[in-house]
């Protein structure tokens, strides 16, 4: 009797090895097989992974592949390409994508701002749950970006956003509460936002602080260094900008220094700036220059930029058109804009480089795509004296 069990057993083993996975199956395994990849870092080989699985009908794929473009991870950033990659994985019902896509368009990054489709894919994953989603139709409806202003449809988001656990949608709950005249609520959830994330509550109570209008700075500040001591070293950035802003820059400048002695490079092109601008210390030139390396080094697309427009110049340096070519190139691949722009010039009049129109058009256009997160560039230059 177990003799023949045991026959029938192996009969069934060998003919459940011989079926082949269904196609779906292959792909999860493929996908997740692509995802580790892209978890470790090992972003070309995801991509090419990713391509496989996306070209064979993977909607999910295509949601990694717009973040690849649009972060630029292993190649150039491509925003329009991120753009198409969203919308063809959020028109398949890909959360994810559905939340980015809304990102892009309330942006109007890679399309034009379009605030009545960016609330019809943030509505999409908002059904399906995703928080941030939800609560970027509380911000909306709050301040009426795009549809009528409506603060109890804010407070509704907010709230689910809330409930699903998300600090931000807990802070900016009770500040309406708060306008509500509900104390007690709304302190309740600012110490429960708080409790689960310290710095994150801090950075949100200080940004709602800013944009009302609140000219407290050392309230502001307070909430900051609250956050910084967290461990939120964007936060440490923020406040030291804050106090130069509020005619603390002594502090700042320690808050700067403290942040570049880990090796942050926004913090060391900070004091760069200041020892080049007298801001919080004396004014020095070479250590400006030293700590512009520092960071440009780094690949801080800022640091690269003024360092390559130094070179030019020759303030503090001889002049070197080489050097200046090589840094101004780096902060345009970085990203900069204004990199891009200087760039874009060096090339059409052979600055430190060959005369070339096609590749100053492309880095033109380029720099149009970008973004800048940063306009104080304390360095000037003559665009039109370059040579």
């Amino acid at each position: 009797m177990l003799d023949k069990f045991f026959k029938i057993k192996n009969v069934v083993k060998s003919k459940i090895e011989e079926t082949p996975p269904e196609k779906g199956q292959v792909q999860d395994v493929n996908f997740l097989k692509a995802k580790e990849l892209f978890d470790a870092g090992k972003t070309e080989e995801a991509f090419g992974e990713f391509g496989k699985l996306y070209n064979s009908g993977n909607s999910k794929a295509g949601f990694y592949l717009g973040l690849i473009y649009e972060e630029g991870r292993g190649r150039e950033p491509d925003i329009e390409k991120a753009f198409s990659f969203y919308k063809n994985a959020a028109n398949a019902g890909v959360m994810d994508a559905q939340y980015k896509l809304g990102l892009m368009l309330a942006e109007g990054k890679g399309a034009e701002k379009d605030y009545e489709q960016a609330v019809t894919f943030f509505g999409k994953a908002g059904d399906k749950g995703h928080a941030k989603s939800l609560f970027n139709l509380g911000v909306i409806n709050e301040f009426g970006l795009g549809v009528m202003r409506d603060v109890n449809r804010a407070e509704v988001f907010y709230q689910k956003a809330a409930d699903a656990g998300l600090v931000e949608g807990m802070v900016r709950l009770a500040k309406l509460l708060f306008q509500k005249g509900k104390n007690e609520e709304a302190k309740a959830l600012f110490d429960k936002a708080l409790t689960q994330d310290k710095a994150k509550a801090n950075l949100f109570i200080q940004k709602i602080l800013a944009e009302s209008g609140n000219s407290d700075i050392n309230k502001q500040a307070a909430h900051l260094y609250e956050a910084y001591k967290a461990g939120d070293s964007d936060a440490g950035l923020r406040l030291g900008k804050l106090l130069i802003e509020g005619g603390r820059p002594e502090d700042a400048f320690k808050l700067f220094y403290n942040l570049a002695r880990n090796g942050n490079p926004d913090a060391i092109h900070n004091l760069a700036n200041m020892y080049y601008c007298g801001i919080g210390a004396d004014k020095n030139w070479e250590k400006a220059l030293e700590l512009y390396k520092t960071a440009a080094e780094k690949g801080f697309s800022l640091s690269c930029l003024n360092y390559g427009i130094i070179n030019y110049t020759g303030k503090g340096v001889e002049v070197n058109k080489d050097e200046a070519f090589k840094w101004i190139k780096k902060g345009a691949d970085a990203g900069c804009a204004k990199a891009c722009y200087l760039l874009s010039l060096f090339l059409l009049k052979g600055a430190g480089c060959n005369p070339d129109e096609a590749k100053s058009e492309y880095w033109f256009k380029r720099g149009l795509k970008f973004m800048e997160k940063n306009k104080d560039i304390p360095i000037k230059i003559n665009l039109n004296n370059l040579k």
